[in-house]
Formats: structure tokens, sequence, C-alpha cells
């Protein structure tokens, strides 16, 4: 096929999908292979990754630096880097590397994974990093990708500020644009000339020399490590650069591409390998992927494929269903609700079998080996080893281990018998697969619970969670299978583990307005019903000032101007505020002024910064621009959403609903004049967004009162909405939710009318009603029936015609309408309450930051204070209490209790009066000499 100019074949959007989806392929098929340069362990590629990194940066000129890697995979340099850098961004266009890498480093907080486009850097702001880098990627791309990057990895250095690079030169190979694995070499005249046009300075190159040959002087391409220097805040325009990487060298092959022969041949090779050291399945399943991702593969290369997928199934001990009768009439008698559920399920498509060096079955979920896949045995014993070699387990009494797989792991638990062991393995096709590969009746006779739900385990173990009785394993192949279930696992765990021993100082900040800041104080309370040391920095009585702008402007753009700096301000309020009295957690609400420079601030002392985001991210997205100053991210959306808000920038996105305040929103006894001015048959309280007024304006006419702000004056609004349209006080809203029948629930919109068929987030009003022990008609919600039980718990409407039906029917069936307000009221205060809402979200914050707070905690003055008051029980008393309202161990905290005290005084408080009393001496006489001098 002639080869035809790249523009009139191939488009880069055609280009990145496919660099995209071949990536994807390649982590899917081994990671470590072709990202972990070909390492067969983790700990192998964390080797060739720090000394690649070495030789990146052999110097510490740019330590505690700003950085960004370019082609990071699942972060085999990154992992060193962020010992080397104060923060480092990872970017890669394969989903499935980032997925990997953010499981893998999930420890290293100072790691953000960013999923790339293949185009540009758009998600990063102009000379926003200090250095970046690439090693092993930039090489591999398309030259027109080359060009782009080059451009963005400038752009977004700052000026004075680094590329560091591994690129090959000399004599420009040719190549095909599609190939997304091929080294492309680039003549020393394009180098120059695209260095110049984007105003970076070479200042250092050395041949890269690695243990195995990695240049080709036959072909006259060299490895390289550049160094440049930005020197030019100026960039040239992307057509500009693009220009410079068009190469007669590189052209599409179109419709007659038939798939990488570089790929290809390092398939080949790695079967060969392979098969010369007896892995018989690992080559099978090397050479499918060749041959399936390369069209032109040699007739020998397909025969001998056929003949290992032969041998690989004869290699097998026995066929999966050998085992599932005798095992299932174990669990039929020890675990009979757990063999029902697996008693009539197939296995599962994504399951397969692979016979091991040791002769037994290893289960692959998704092409992932569960077990080691040479040795489970030997490996599950050195793990057991491992795991149980601290002190921790000398006096437990329960073992709950995360994670079935195989079974070979538990079969070593079980050999120790020092405590009862549990295992959790929420995915039951797992569970189905093991059952059926392995004889696992003995593990099943000697297990104390088999949990398959979150809930069971949370249950059955709720008092040894809260005493020093139980410990959690995870297995580690699990994590990466199951690994929303883990964290709800971990949060369980973890949060009861971390309110009986860390006890740390928690900030909460809420908004100067808007209906978050209710949340605030529920908030707020459920950390100090959970014992947990908190201050609260309600910013609410700044409204009036930041309104006030607009009386003595009338440019939109001065008044923002001005509140930004009022921002500012409150940002460094708060960070005063925490300077007098440190904290180790900083949970701020949507809308919160914190800046991004106070942030930062609060980050680089070690505090934990975590927003609940209660809104709607999809269309408020502010959270876009804050992200990535903040350790944890809590949102009220699942699908796309978490994932979105990581790529932002956010250490970790979490789903986490909001709740009910059943110290406010509770049923309450009303006087005949609260229920004449709060009630009504029909109510609805909220701002007036357009779909609510599309929705209510045919209930004018009947008993119906909108309560809520940014209603329309004219009618048949003016006559519906009560009291002018003023913000109401939970209080008040609670008497409204008591003395009204029928209450509408329509959330926001103002995309669509009526109910939005695609609306997800569940409002805190859904919550409040149903405490209250409200009846409430909301619109359908696709997160609504895992909260409440539509029909029985909660009464859903899909259209206006079905609002107005229900209307009806529920004002003419009054025990209809209080069963379900029963119900709802029930399952809300099970569930759903601001105490369990916290709970879990400082189960997911203690389950990853543990260690890190309680070492913080033990070295902070309280902690020395608490200690050296010890031999005074009186004293050190007296320091507990203050200590745990939140406060600093001043003097003047402890005399606030002595002041308010009736009765007599001991020895100690008559002490600590005198203190006081002298301090309050020495000021005054400090004063006035003061004042004599001036």
């Amino acid at each position: 096929m002639t080869k035809k100019d790249l523009n009139s074949e191939i488009s880069a959007t055609d280009l990145t999908e496919r660099m995209r989806r071949e990536w994807d392929s390649r982590v899917g098929q081994d990671y470590r292979f072709w990202m972990g340069d070909g390492a067969e362990s983790d700990s192998s590629m964390w080797e060739t990754g720090a000394r690649d990194f070495r030789l990146l940066f052999p110097d510490e000129a740019l330590r505690g630096k700003a950085a960004l890697e370019l082609g990071c995979g699942v972060g085999r340099v990154l992992r060193a880097a962020s010992d080397y850098f104060t923060t480092v961004t990872g970017v890669d266009i394969s989903s499935e590397a980032i997925q990997r890498g953010t499981a893998l480093l999930a420890d290293r907080k100072n790691i953000n994974f960013v999923l790339g486009n293949g185009r540009d850097l758009v998600d990063f702001d102009d000379q926003s990093f200090d250095v970046a880098f690439t090693f092993a990627a930039l090489a591999h791309m398309p030259l027109v990708v080359i060009g782009a990057y080059l451009r963005e990895l400038t752009r977004v250095v700052r000026v004075g500020g680094e590329l560091r690079l591994q690129l090959y030169l000399g004599n420009e190979q040719e190549t095909a644009a599609e190939d997304t694995l091929a080294i492309r070499v680039l003549g020393e005249e394009r180098l120059r000339a695209a260095s110049s046009a984007l105003g970076l300075k070479e200042i250092a190159r050395e041949e890269l020399k690695l243990p195995f040959e990695v240049s080709d002087a036959d072909a006259g391409a060299f490895a390289y490590l550049l160094r440049f220097k930005r020197e030019s805040a100026f960039l040239p325009d992307e057509e500009t650069v693009q220009r410079l990487f068009l190469s007669a060298k590189e052209s599409s092959e179109g419709a007659g591409w038939g798939g990488s022969p570089t790929e290809y041949l390092m398939n080949v090779s790695r079967a060969q390998s392979e098969l010369d050291s007896g892995k018989l399945e690992a080559a099978r399943r090397t050479l499918e992927f060749a041959v399936k991702n390369f069209k032109a593969a040699e007739p020998e290369v397909i025969e001998i494929l056929s003949r290992l997928q032969e041998q690989t199934i004869a290699a097998l001990p026995s066929t999966p269903r050998d085992f599932f009768e005798a095992n299932l009439a174990v669990l039929s008698r020890r675990f009979p609700e757990v063999a029902e559920k697996l008693r009539h399920r197939p296995l599962h498509a994504n399951l397969r079998f692979e016979g091991s060096a040791e002769g037994e079955p290893v289960m692959l979920w998704n092409d992932h080996p569960l077990d080691n896949p040479q040795k489970p045995g030997r490996a599950a014993e050195v793990w057991v080893e491992r795991s149980l070699s601290g002190g921790r387990f000398e006096k437990l009494a329960h073992l709950a281990v995360f994670g079935f797989a195989g079974g070979f792991h538990l079969e070593k638990l079980l050999d120790h018998r020092k405590f009862s062991i549990s295992v959790i393995e929420p995915n039951l096709d797992l569970l189905r697969g093991a059952c059926s590969c392995r004889d696992l009746r003995v593990v099943f006779e000697r297990l104390a619970n088999i949990f398959t739900s979150v809930d069971e385990f949370r249950n059955s173990f709720e008092r040894a969670l809260k005493h020093e009785q139980m410990e959690l394993l995870v297995h580690p192949q699990s994590a990466v299978t199951s690994r929303a279930a883990l964290d709800e696992v971990k949060g369980a765990f973890w949060s009861e583990r971390g309110l009986r021993e860390l006890r740390p100082s928690i900030a909460v900040v809420g908004p100067i307005y808007g209906g978050t800041l209710p949340i605030l104080d529920y908030t707020t309370r459920a950390l100090s019903s959970l014992n947990q040391r908190v201050q609260r920095y309600d910013l609410s009585g700044f409204h009036s000032s930041y309104n006030l702008y607009k009386n003595f402007l009338r440019t939109q753009a001065r008044i923002d101007l001005l509140q930004g700096h009022q921002v500012e301000t409150l940002s460094q309020l708060v960070l005063e505020g925490v300077t007098e009295r440190p904290v180790d957690i900083v949970i701020s609400m949507a809308q919160a002024p914190l800046s991004p420079r106070v942030l930062t601030e609060l980050r680089s002392r070690g505090i934990i910064t975590v927003m609940w985001f209660v809104e709607d991210c999809r269309r408020f997205t502010g959270w876009k621009h804050l992200s990535s100053f903040y350790d944890y991210m809590f949102v009220i959306q699942k699908g796309d959403v978490p994932t979105l808000v990581e790529q932002a920038g956010a250490g970790r996105a979490i789903y986490l609903p909001v709740g009910c305040d059943p110290e406010i929103h509770q049923p309450a006894k009303l006087t005949a004049e609260e229920r004449q001015r709060w009630g009504s048959a029909v109510s609805f309280v909220g701002a007036g967004y357009h779909n609510r007024q599309q929705m209510f304006a045919s209930l004018a006419g009947s008993d119906f009162k909108i309560w809520g702000t940014e209603w329309p004056t004219c009618e048949p609004f003016k006559t519906l909405v009560q009291e002018a349209g003023r913000r109401l006080t939970p209080a008040e809203y609670t008497k409204i939710f008591n003395s009204t029948a029928v209450n509408l629930n329509l959330h926001s919109s103002v995309e669509r009318d009526g109910v939005d068929p695609n609306g997800d987030f569940v409002n805190p009003r859904t919550f409040e009603l149903a405490a209250a022990g409200a009846f409430q008609l909301v619109d359908e919600r696709s997160l609504l029936p895992e909260l409440f039980q539509p029909g029985k718990e909660i009464i859903t409407f899909s259209d206006r015609r079905e609002m107005l039906e229900k209307i009806q029917f529920y004002l003419a069936h009054p025990k209809e309408r209080l069963a379900a307000a029963a119900a709802g009221r029930s399952r809300a205060l099970r569930d759903h309450t601001y105490e369990q809402r916290i709970r879990q979200m400082l189960g997911y914050i203690y389950a990853d930051r543990f260690e890190e707070l309680r070492s913080r905690i033990s070295q902070s003055p309280w902690a020395m204070t608490l200690d050296r008051a010890k031999g005074y029980p009186e004293l050190h008393n007296k320091l507990e209490r203050v200590h745990n309202r939140g406060e600093e161990p001043t003097l003047d905290a402890l005399i606030r209790d002595i002041e308010d005290k009736k009765g007599n005084l001991t020895d100690t408080e008559k002490r600590l009066l005198f203190m006081h009393h002298i301090r309050s001496q020495i000021s005054v006489i400090e004063t006035k000499r003061h004042a004599t001098k001036s």
C-alpha cells in the first residue's frame, strides 16, 4: 500500500483513541511487562522505577518541588518520585493504568493520578509545575502527539523550571502513525527547531545506559536523557509546533494497518521465554494476545498456540464441577444462607482456571489471578507469616479476613488456631468459583463466619469492633477485584478503631450563606455525639457585609473582585484560628470560603483537608478548581462523578449522601396557632428553580403553600409563596413538615421541565422529611431505591400527572399516608443520620491515615501536657475535660471551669486561681508601663 499523508488518513482523535484502547489492552494483559520494564513482581518493578528516576534526577536541585510525569503508567517511576517531590502528578492515557496505579500507590498521598486525553494537558493551568518529566513514554508516541505534548509540557512548567525527557535522537525511522509502541527517533535539527520555538534551553545531555541495550547504533537510534530549562513565557501556537513534527517518514497506513510489529515481536519473544521456563499457560496467554492484535502472525506461531491451549486444559487437575457438590454440602450445614445463594448460581463468564506448579488450580477474574499463579500455597504461607508477625495479634479474639479467593491463605491462617476467623467475600461469583475448583470442606468446617455483604459483617461484629477484640487482614489480590466493598469494610473497621483510640482535633468550616449552611451544625453535632474534639467555624455572620458591595458599586467585575478579597480574608481568619487552636483535620462544607493558598498552607502543616461537596457536581462545578487542594472529597453522587473529581486532583473522592439530624428533624406537637400558620394540605419548602415553578403553578387554587427563596413575585406565586419568600430556619421548616398532609419534594433543575429523568443525587429534604415522620411525595431518583424502599418507605412520582394523582390519593387515604411516613422515619433513623454519615467519613480517613494521625497526636502539646499531669489526678482530670472540648491546654481554659463551679474550692483550684490572679496583675502592670512610656 502506498503511504498517504498523515493528515489525510487519520485524525488526532483517531490516534488518541487508538492509544487509549491499545494501552488499556496491554495493561490488562500484564502491566508489569508493558509498564514495569518487564518485571515479574511489583517489588522488582519499583526497583527499576527507582533506578530510572535516579538517572533522571541524580541531583538535589529540584527536591521538594511540584512535578508532573507524562506517561506515568501504573506509577513505576512515580513511586520513587514521591520521595523526592512534595507533590507529583502522573498523567497517562490508559484508564486501566490509572486505576491500577491508584490502587497500587494508595498509600502515597502526595501522588495524584490524572487520566490524560492524548492531546493536551488541559487539566492544568499555565506554569503550575516546577518540573515536568517523562521516561520511556514520549518516544513511543506518534510524532504529532510528541509535538503536541512537548508544547503542553512547556506550557505547564513555570519560567525557570525544567523539562527532563528521555528521548531517542539520531536517524529518523520510518514508522506508521497508527503504531502506538514503535520508537520514534528525532533528528538533531528537528529537536533544535522545536526547543528554540518553545523557548527551551538545553542544559544537559547524557546517553542512557541500562543493564540491557537501549540504543541501536546500527540503526542510528540513540537513547538520551535531556534536560531543558524554560527561559520564556512566550509560547507559539499549536499549529506552529505541529509543523515541526510533520514527517515524510511517519505516514498513515489507514485501513491497511495490521497492528504493531513491535508489539507482536515482543510478545513472541516473551512467549518463547515462558515456554523455556515450563510456563505453558503463561505462554498461551501471551501468544493469544500477540495473534489477536497482529493480523500478519506467522503460521507456526498460530500452530504453537493451538497446541498450548490443548496442553493447558489437560493440565488442570480436575474440571470445576468435581468439588462443588461436596463443598455445598458442608456450606449447607454450617452456613445455609451462603449455600442457598450459591446453589443455583452458574459459573461467571469472567472466571477461568489455570494449573500451577503445585498442582492446584488458580482462579482468574477478568484475567487477574486471585492467588499466586505458580505457587499459591507457598505464597499464602509467606503472606500469613508476614501478616501475623506484629504483636497486635497476640491477644486477639477475632480475625476478619477480606477476600476468599482460592482459600489458600485461609487454610494457612486456620492452622494457627489462636483466634476465630471470619471471611468477608462480597463477590458471590468468586466464592462460587472457589467452591468449584478446590476441596474446601475443611476450611468451611473451621471458619467462624462467612459474610457476603458489608452490612452482614458490620452488624455481626458491631460489639467486637468497638473493643480491642478484632483485627482486619486484607487479601492482596482481593483488594484489586473488590475495591469499593473493601473501602466500606475498612471504613467500618477503622471508624470504630479511630473513634476509640485517636480523638483528633477536627475543625468544621461552613459557608457564608446558602442551603448547605445548616449542615455545618448537623456535622458539628454529629462529631460531638461521637466524642470527637471539634471546632466550629460559622462564617454566616459575614454574609451581610459580603452583600453590601452592590450598594456601592454597579460593575459586577468590581463586586466580584472585592468579594474575592473578602473570601481570602475569611480564609486567613480560619488559618489564624487553627494556628491558635491547632487541628488535625479540617472539614469544609460546599461553598466554604477556603482559598487555595490557605488550603495549601494547611496541608503543609500536616493537616488533612476534607470537603463534603453536598451539591450537584454536574451543575455546580467549583470542585474542578478546588479538588487538587483536598485530600478527601466526599460527594453525593455515584457513577462517573468520583472518578472525575479524582481526575481533577482530589486525593480520594468518595460517595457519601447527606442525612438527617434526629435532634432537629423529629415529630413535633404543635399548637392550634402554629398549625394555622405553618400548616396546609400540601406544601413545598425550597428555592424557586425553573422546574419547580413549572410543576407547581398548576396547584394554584388548592390548599397549597410554598416556603422558600427565589420565587417569582407574579401570579400565581405571589399568592402561594408564604412570608415574603424569606429563608427559614431548620426548626421552622420542621414545623411545616409536621403540619402538612402531603409534603412535596421535587429536586431542583434549571435545565429540565418537571422531573429530571437522569436525576441521581438525593437532597437533604428527603432525609429530613422522613426523620420528622412526615409524609412526602418525591420525584424518582436513580440513587433513591438503595436509600429508601419506594412504595413502602417513600412514595415517588415520575411526572406532573402522577404527582397530581398521588396528591389526591394520599389526601384521601390518611392510613396509607401514615404507614409510609412511619416506615420512612424508621429507615431514616436506622441508616441515614448525620452521626452515621460522619462515622463513615471518619472511617475512610482513619483507614488511610490511622498511623499518621496517631503519630501526630502523640507528639502534640496536649499529649505531653496530659502525660506530665498523670501524677496529679485532679489536674489531669481538669485538663482532660478541656481537651475533650477541643480547647488548648491554657490556664484560661482551666479557670473557666473553676469560675462556673459552685461550692468550696479544692487546693488545686485555689492554686490555679492564684496563678491566674498573679498573671492578671502582671498584665495590668505591663499595660501601665507601656502607657507611661508612650
